[in-house]
């Protein structure tokens, strides 16, 4: 029993065999799973705050302009005549964002 206590201590004691696994979570957390939520969160609300006439890319390449919005479907104005309806989730907001940065 004491031999066992002596063991540990030398080891660094008992917590120390927690600390990389503790410290590897942190890592994990604070550069992979925070920064992800955030950039969804980020899509989550572009997509809800889109409005009629917002030129809009969706994740195929599609470029179009918002004509309508009803619910989680929204109508897109491509080109003079044509019309497209897409869900709300298949907007993309990087590629919009480098639309408008033209």
């Amino acid at each position: 029993m004491i031999l066992n206590y002596i063991l540990l201590e030398a080891a660094g004691g008992p917590f120390s065999n927690l600390l990389f696994p503790v410290a590897a979570m942190a890592v994990i957390y604070f550069f992979f799973l925070r920064p992800q939520k955030k950039k969804m969160d980020e899509e989550k609300n572009f997509r809800t705050e889109l409005k009629k006439g917002d030129d809009i890319v969706t994740q195929g390449g599609i470029i179009g302009q918002v004509v309508n919005i009803s619910g989680d479907i929204i109508t897109l104005q491509i080109g003079n005549k044509g019309t497209m309806k897409i869900l709300q989730s298949a907007i993309s907001k990087e590629l919009t964002d480098n639309l408008n940065k033209k």
